[in-house]
């Protein structure tokens, strides 16, 4: 009898770890050292880069970046589990360094940001992108790429930056309340001892996770803030972050410049794999026609 419950019992704990690890490895990349980024970089041809640190209230936060500083600024902010590394195959884009000057973040918690010590405030970590931008002393605009909850950390940013913004394109982003898939195993797990047996960046996902609608709710009177050009993407099919969030986020940012919105047709929440050419183009387009309407003026 007691074989038997602990063979049940072993196999519920799989039935938990087995779609954990499937996560981790189909929407995460690893953190990637100072090091590996200036590899990277170098192997690319960038002849001006960096890996940097700013920090407030107590909080570090690295960035990396790469491109010429007469180039527009864009900005890249990872969603959970991940890190700026997430955001590779954009550094290695010909077409985008070609466009751009190409920042990344690491949120707090992930990557190389306070490791293991997740910042809830959406507030703070927007402050701490801001304060990114500007000592990256952009002169010719700032853009913003958003994945998945690093979309909600942006909306605060545009919302507290109104003049610093110029384009936003939200990727599968969390944007709404209580409009998002929150995983039963992600409740069994907040417990100080299973939570300890976890790899990190599952952990900080987690404790995320369950804070997202909390932090959604304290910043939805600020979508009437937003100026910036904003085009939303999303996928029909996407399970984990619900496309009603780009439809609602789009009703609400009543002042945006310009605001659209596509959604690709049976796609999930991968659309960095599997609309990787859309989403580059999309990016080129939004700048040029940014470029074109400012100089209509």
């Amino acid at each position: 009898m007691k074989k038997s419950i602990f063979k049940k019992k072993r196999f519920y704990a799989l039935l938990v770890l087995v779609p954990l690890i499937i996560f981790v490895f189909q929407f995460s990349k690893f953190r990637s050292s100072d090091q590996d980024f200036i590899e990277l970089f170098e192997q690319n041809g960038f002849s001006e880069c960096g890996v940097e640190r700013t920090s407030m209230g107590g909080v570090e936060m690295r960035y990396v970046w790469a491109g010429p500083q007469e180039k527009p600024l864009l900005l890249m902010v990872h969603g959970s589990p991940s890190s700026s590394s997430f955001w590779q195959a954009f550094f290695e884009d010909s077409l985008l360094r070609r466009e751009y000057r190409l920042a990344a973040v690491d949120r707090p918690g992930f990557g190389y940001s306070n490791f293991g010590k997740p910042i809830h405030d959406l507030d703070l970590q927007a402050q701490l992108c801001a304060k990114a931008i500007k000592e990256l002393k952009p002169n010719s605009g700032v853009y913003v790429l958003a994945s998945s909850y690093g979309g909600s950390v942006t909306a605060k940013l545009a919302m507290n930056e109104s003049e610093l913004i110029d384009g936003i394109v939200f990727q599968s982003s969390s944007l709404i309340p209580e409009a998002e898939k929150t995983y039963s195993f992600t409740h069994w797990t907040k417990g100080r001892f299973i939570s300890s047996l976890l790899p990190t960046t599952i952990r900080m996902a987690n404790e995320e996770k369950l804070r997202h609608s909390s932090e959604l709710a304290k910043i939805q009177n600020g979508w009437s803030k937003i100026k910036a050009h904003i085009v939303f993407l999303h996928g029909s099919d996407d399970g984990l972050i619900y496309p009603i969030n780009a439809f609602k986020a789009k009703e609400m940012a009543i002042n945006a410049e310009s605001s659209e919105l596509k959604i690709f047709e049976g796609r999930g929440h991968d659309l960095y794999w599997t609309e990787r050419p859309a989403l580059i183009s999309t990016l080129i387009r939004m700048k040029k026609n940014i470029l074109l309407s400012k100089a209509a003026w």
